[in-house]
């Protein structure tokens, strides 16, 4: 496929047009920043990770019925995906209090929620990418009363679906962002990236932080978690002396190990790109809760793993919360068996996805 003009240029990715109106190619950098662009600096290796990564992911995504903009991966660092026009909302799901969410309602860092949150910002880095809740969106015309409840169910799906396969390979998703487009046929699709970049993961064991925190706090190790991350992954091991220059295939072995007993479960992920089906308006509000009682179901193990990991001494502001965050997994799990309906937007962070 040919690489056409340059279309878009973000923070961490370049967009390029083809000769195909629909498609474009994405193109993944290892630059880094945080704090709404204020920090800046490089992550060797970042790119092709989160490219392959967010490859991976969304083809499995694809193949459990949620519709994305991936079609196929071109090389390390460079994928083939449908156009779309981004709906200007940052969606954020939350498990585990941490970052922003501890700062604002004095949840210790590490607490497991009794359900999860949905927060919206608006996409507009010269404003900050202040908060939204549901109100703010349909007056301000960003989408309307449909798409939300459609955006929301999904991200809920995505939520469940991704916090299993993250147990699987040993690690807690605690917290990420997704981002929506509209594609031609008027579909909305799953659109940019799934990756250290944009989710908060940390070891199920350990409570080691394998993700972007490490840059934004500048704890150290961001190559090495963004590394272990991508070998836990299936076939992360074999394909990690391509993912950078920065990846040994040493390391990737010796990072992989845990989550390798996890791989022959998810074997056929790669064959999905083009299985998945557009969730209609309906689909989308039952997938909303359909993601909240499986994540119900989940959050007693989760909650205790949280727990543990906290008292392990690598999250320290989560250790105040050890006690409680094994109740509050309980508590969380007995509830799925009489669900709450799927929540309803509520604030969103005031800071931007950099700033999480």
């Amino acid at each position: 496929m040919e690489k056409g003009q340059l279309v878009y240029e973000g923070k961490a990715k370049k967009v390029y047009a083809t000769g195909d109106p629909e498609l474009c190619i994405v193109s993944y950098k290892d630059d880094a920043t945080a704090q709404n662009g204020l920090k800046k600096g490089q992550i060797a290796g970042k790119g092709a990770i989160n490219n392959r990564m967010s490859n991976m992911l969304f083809a499995m995504l694809e193949a459990r019925g949620v519709r994305t903009h991936f079609v196929r991966e071109l090389s390390d660092r460079e994928t083939c995906v449908r156009r779309v026009d981004i709906i200007p909302l940052e969606v954020i799901v939350r498990n585990i209090a941490a970052g922003s969410f501890s700062k604002r309602f004095g949840a210790p860092e590490g607490r497991p929620l009794l359900r999860p949150t949905l927060e919206y910002c608006l996409k507009d880095d010269a404003l900050g990418d202040p908060m939204l809740n549901d109100t703010h969106i349909l007056a301000l015309g960003i989408c309307g009363q449909k798409d939300l409840d459609f955006i929301a169910g999904a991200a809920l799906k995505v939520n469940g679906l991704l916090q299993e396969y993250m147990l699987d390979i040993g690690v807690l998703l605690v917290d990420f962002k997704l981002e929506f487009g509209r594609a031609a046929d008027g579909g909305i699709l799953l659109a940019d990236e799934i990756s250290p970049d944009t989710c908060r993961l940390w070891d199920r064991e350990t409570g080691k932080k394998l993700d972007k925190d490490r840059f934004r706090n500048d704890m150290g190790g961001v190559e090495e978690a963004y590394q272990t991350i991508f070998a836990r992954l299936p076939a992360g091991a074999g394909q990690a002396a391509g993912a950078g220059q920065a990846l040994s295939v040493a390391q990737a072995a010796g990072a992989g190990q845990e989550g390798a007993q996890a791989t022959a479960q998810k074997t056929g992920a790669g064959q999905a790109a083009g299985a998945g089906q557009a969730l209609s308006v309906s689909q989308a509000a039952g997938a909303g809760q359909d993601g909240a009682q499986a994540t119900a179901a989940r959050a007693a193990g989760a909650g205790q793993a949280a727990a543990k990991a906290a008292g392990a001494g690598q999250t320290p502001s989560a250790a105040q919360a050890a006690a409680r965050a094994a109740g509050a997994g309980q508590e969380a799990g007995a509830r799925a068996a009489s669900p709450e309906p799927a929540p309803e937007a509520g604030l969103a962070s005031p800071e931007a996805a950099g700033r999480r």
